[in-house]
This record gives structure tokens, C-alpha cells and sequence, in this order.
């Protein structure tokens, strides 16, 4: 039986950890180049896709796996 859970959990937080884009209302895709955030066309790179895991709730670049940190400016 902990074999089974074991299996079930793994997928599921493969399938949680899968690439996505981050898009702007004006369309332009959420890249990252040269640890800097930037508002761009779409490119078809890794620098455009994230990975965000439910468990640590961090936010991930797929080319570097960087964490992605925020900053509320104060």
C-alpha cells in the first residue's frame, strides 16, 4: 500500500511541476534573462517557462531554476 501512495504522490507532483508561461493582459510573455524579469514577444525559449512547486510554493525559471523572488519595493 505505500508503494501505490508512494507512485500516486510522485505523479501527481510531476504533473503539478509542469512548465507553464506567464502572460501579460497586452499578450506579451513574462521571460528571464540574465536574472532580471522582462515583459516580451514570445521566443519559444526555457527563458519563458516556469515551473511552480506546490509543495515549497516556489516559482522556478526552467533554463536556470532559479527561484523567483518578489519584492514589494520597500
Amino acid at each position: 500500500m505505500k508503494l501505490v501512495l508512494g507512485s500516486l504522490l510522485v505523479v501527481t507532483t510531476a504533473a503539478a511541476a509542469a512548465p507553464v508561461q506567464l502572460c501579460t493582459p497586452n499578450r506579451m510573455v513574462v521571460s528571464e534573462y540574465e536574472k532580471v524579469l522582462y515583459a516580451d514577444q514570445l521566443r519559444y525559449n526555457s527563458n519563458e517557462q516556469f515551473e511552480y512547486d506546490p509543495t515549497t510554493k516556489l516559482l522556478k525559471v526552467k533554463s536556470n531554476g532559479q527561484c523567483v523572488c518578489a519584492d514589494n519595493g520597500s
